[in-house]
């Protein structure tokens, strides 16, 4: 969540809290929200509820936030990791969100469709020919808190992968690396995400075997940088609800679903030497495991009004349906 000068933002405000230390500070208390209770390979992570997927009403450390959730417009940073041969130049993420209404009562749970307006277009359809919104993600944000030594080590490493494609010193390869991670990079709009390589840090094994090649030790674990929102003023109707058909109605239109919940819901593929058709590993519907199972993603919670709301596997966020990031700004001034 940015910070903007002369903005007062109530929401960010709140959420701040839970991951800096200080108001206006970009110092991290090292808290995250997890898949689950634990970790990558199923062993205990010992980080427990607050501090898990979805972020949603209830999950915020200080009971005196019990009734957020996140307003639409506001953004959400998360990382993810992934193992084995994902070093490769047209290596990966992709990520597909879809998009669901629950009530505030924790019922009539349903997929939905999003729409949004902008200058040239009013009703946009996310997922439609006229969704052409893009998105740019800059790895070295301030507030990402990133390691500098990771991205030169990353840098260095994906040189010695890949040095015989190169036409540049690894000094001058591994200077430009770091500008690049200044820079904004698109990873695509809200109905599909793309997370390639300038996205990406290698986190593998420094101690290794002799007569292991320490590069590719190194870029065997891999850490994939992204972003989300969506836009402040949505229109949320039932999948299928054709609102093409629909005339003469305007934003307060009945058929607009609005008393709950928007719940953002990730499926995550690996894409390996850019073979989109053909993606490498699910996240949900792995051959051998799903890994939202795996890593103790709870499929129910209760909120603090005593509501029980069930999940999906994927299900990363809750947006209220009707507070918007634009009730939270208010213009200040000195007189």
């Amino acid at each position: 969540m940015g910070e903007k000068p002369e903005i007062a933002s109530n929401a960010y405000l709140s959420l701040q809290a839970v991951f800096r230390k200080q108001k206006g500070n970009k110092e991290h208390t090292g808290a995250y929200y997890w898949v689950g209770d634990r970790g990558t390979d199923g062993d205990p992570r010992g980080s427990g509820v607050p501090h898990v997927l979805p972020v949603r009403q209830g999950s915020h450390s200080n009971s005196g936030y019990k009734n957020i959730a996140i307003k639409t417009g506001y953004h959400f940073k998360f990382d993810l990791k992934t193992k084995g041969n994902l070093f490769g130049p047209q290596d990966s993420i992709r990520i597909q969100p879809s998009f669901y209404f629950v009530d505030k009562d924790g019922k009539k749970r349903q997929k939905v469709n999003v729409y949004y307006n902008t200058e040239q277009r009013k009703f946009v359809k996310i997922g439609s020919q006229h969704d052409v919104v893009k998105r740019n993600v800059v790895l070295d944000a301030r507030l990402r808190n990133m390691n500098a030594q990771s991205i030169v080590d990353t840098a260095a490493a994906y040189y010695n992968l890949h040095g015989s494609q190169m036409t540049k010193s690894q000094q001058v390869f591994i200077r430009e690396w770091v500008q690049r991670a200044k820079k904004e990079t698109n990873i695509g709009g809200y109905h599909l995400i793309g997370l390639p390589k300038e996205l990406r840090t290698f986190l593998g094994p420094l101690a290794i075997p002799q007569g292991v090649n320490p590069s590719r030790a190194f870029a065997s674990i891999q850490q994939w940088y992204g972003e989300y929102n969506l836009p402040s003023k949505l229109y949320i109707v039932p999948e299928g609800y054709d609102l093409s058909r629909q005339f003469h109605f305007d934003d307060k239109a009945p058929f607009f679903l609005r008393n709950g919940y928007l719940i953002v819901n990730f499926n995550i593929e690996t894409i390996r030497n850019g073979e989109l058709n053909l993606p490498h590993l699910q996240y949900i519907d792995a051959p051998l495991t799903n890994q939202w199972k795996r890593e103790g993603f709870n499929y129910e919670f209760t909120d603090p009004y005593g509501i029980t709301f069930r999940l999906l596997d994927g299900d990363v966020l809750f947006y209220h349906a009707d507070r918007a990031s634009t009730d939270d700004f208010g213009v200040t001034g000195t007189h």
